[in-house]
């Protein structure tokens, strides 16, 4: 072994982290998974990108292989909540399985997130595809800031 690979390998160990992450892998192999498959399995909720336009909010939740039935999305008090449930994946009878990291069984999850003061409502669609759900929200016309003039006082002579 080289001078530079020692040197990087104590290093390595040396971080904190870098062990951290070892004695995770070490737990998984022992409980017969590896890192990639457990983090799969304890899938809790979608990822969401936020974005705008000078007309909406855009926001759009990953929910790969959940059926639009098993969504449920309402708006209360100024928060968007997305609830959810995710259905097993049946396998084939006769099948057998060599490899699984599909979640096992079904499983419900929630995500909220606290809207801008600049949403209507009452104008709010919802569509899936791909995978994706996409929600836009329409902007209102937000309050303009009234400038207000200010005046010296003019004094009078007596």
């Amino acid at each position: 072994m080289s001078i530079k690979m020692s040197i990087m390998n104590r290093n390595r160990m040396m971080n904190p982290f870098f062990r951290l992450s070892q004695v995770g892998d070490e737990l998984d192999r022992f409980f017969g998974g590896d890192n990639e498959s457990c983090r799969r399995r304890n899938w809790t909720a979608p990822a969401v990108n936020v974005s705008e336009d000078s007309e909406s909010w855009i926001y759009t939740f990953e929910i790969p292989g959940i059926a639009a039935e098993n969504i449920d999305l309402s708006i209360k008090e100024g928060v968007l909540t997305l609830k959810g449930r995710r259905t097993a994946v049946e396998t084939p009878e006769g099948t057998t399985l060599h490899r699984t990291e599909f979640s096992e069984g079904e499983y419900e999850f929630s995500r909220s997130l606290t809207l801008p003061d600049s949403i209507d409502e009452e104008n709010i669609q919802a569509e899936t595809e791909n995978g994706l759900l996409r929600v836009v929200l329409k902007k209102t016309a937000e309050k303009k800031e009234k400038k207000i003039q200010i005046l010296p006082r003019i004094e009078e002579d007596n």
